[in-house]
């Protein structure tokens, strides 16, 4: 018998092992010879085309001089940046679930091509307290993404924030200044309600907050020298169910929620109103800074107004109203034209009809639903509307 610890060295095994051994180097030596060694020759013809040429970030002789190859925001197809956030370890954990849904569905992919052909991008954040905080399901990806951006795009990326509440909107303003440095950061300080409001129910509405005391960030109540949780400042609505239904945390710290609830009148704008104000003010309001090249803007210019259909709707909008999310989004008008490609929205605030009736009317208008498991948030994605990208 055959000693099965002894290799039999046959001419068949050790062809098998030559093969092994070398094929890959053979794999490698024929991919660069049929393909790459073409495709050098091909990306250094005087005659490729300019707008392709943005995509690849190398040096060729149709770079030199006229692009600043030393700064890779330059070139706008830049999927590096959608990989920077989307294929982060960990990208759940670091971001959150939501982002999960926003990257398959190539969120940022889409800021890119708008990017490219020199247009703006407008992301809007309703309910948005203080800004930047830590249970924020968008901001942390965002911002991101946006510090891998270079300064012309910059001033192409507009991040509005709406605040209804004074004390809230005033410490937001104080945290955009802080962040100037990401984008075109703009505070509103409007309440959003349906479109289907009319102006005397506008005016009729009482808006409640928290006294502006409580410290929106930290917590802090200066009047009784106690701390609680941050999120109590969050609650402000048009209605006292969310307030109400955080009582027992005034209570833990002997204290009586009604001693601090304002009620205010807020200015308003249905949503439309206020998108519309926000897509028209602002075209033709970036400027271009001064740089040794061209920049995004004014390169640009020409493809983005001939034979490019403008997007004049924003590329994401983010809606936590405390309870009257829902009301704001079945408000909308089918025939919209500022529905959103991307759109998040908190469900759990909303009664069972509302929710109910929410997905329902999202649907109609072509959305797909995906509820954040175990979170307070629906992701809604609209392919109709970000293939027109």
């Amino acid at each position: 018998g055959i000693d099965p610890m002894v290799v039999v060295d046959s001419p068949r095994s050790k062809d098998s092992w030559e093969r092994r051994k070398f094929g890959g180097w053979y794999r490698k030596v024929l991919f660069a010879v049929i393909v790459l060694v073409p495709a050098a020759t091909w990306m250094n013809d005087t005659s490729y085309s300019t707008d392709l040429q943005l995509m690849f970030p190398f040096s060729s002789p149709i770079n030199d001089g006229l692009f600043d190859t030393s700064t890779p925001s330059v070139f706008l197809v830049n999927k590096s940046r959608h990989y920077h956030v989307c294929k982060k370890k960990n990208l759940k954990k670091k971001y959150g679930p939501a982002w999960v849904i926003l990257c398959d569905a190539e969120l940022l992919v889409s800021s890119e091509k708008l990017l490219q052909r020199g247009q703006d991008v407008h992301l809007v954040q309703i309910g948005a307290h203080v800004g930047f905080e830590a249970n924020d399901p968008f901001a942390n990806g965002i911002m991101s993404y946006l510090n891998a951006l270079g300064a012309d795009e910059k001033q192409l990326f507009h991040w509005h924030f709406v605040e209804p509440s004074p004390p809230n909107y005033e410490r937001l303003m104080r945290n955009l200044a802080n962040h100037s440095d990401l984008c075109d950061v703009r505070g509103i300080n409007k309440a959003v309600v349906p479109d289907s409001f009319n102006s005397t129910q506008k005016e009729s509405l009482t808006f409640y907050s928290i006294s502006k005391d409580i410290d929106p960030e930290t917590g802090y109540d200066s009047r009784s020298g106690k701390t609680l949780p941050r999120f109590v400042t969050q609650i402000s609505s048009f209605s006292m169910s969310p307030l109400n239904r955080n009582k027992r945390v005034f209570k833990k710290k002997s204290l009586k929620m009604k001693d601090y609830v304002v009620k205010t009148k807020v200015s308003s704008a249905s949503y439309s109103e206020l998108i519309g104000e926000i897509m028209g003010g602002s075209k033709n309001e970036v400027t271009a800074t001064e740089s040794s090249g061209p920049t995004l803007a004014s390169l640009f210019t020409a493809s983005s107004t001939s034979g490019t259909k403008s997007f004049d709707k924003p590329l994401f909008v983010l809606i936590d109203t405390e309870g009257f999310d829902c009301n704001i989004i079945c408000g909308i008008s089918e025939t919209s034209p500022y529905w959103p490609p991307f759109l998040i929205y908190e469900h759990t605030q909303c009664s069972k009809k509302m929710k109910n009736k929410t997905m329902t009317h999202l649907r109609s208008v072509g959305y797909k639903l995906t509820k954040i498991p175990r979170g307070q948030n629906t992701v809604a994605i609209r392919k109709s509307s970000y293939r027109e990208i």
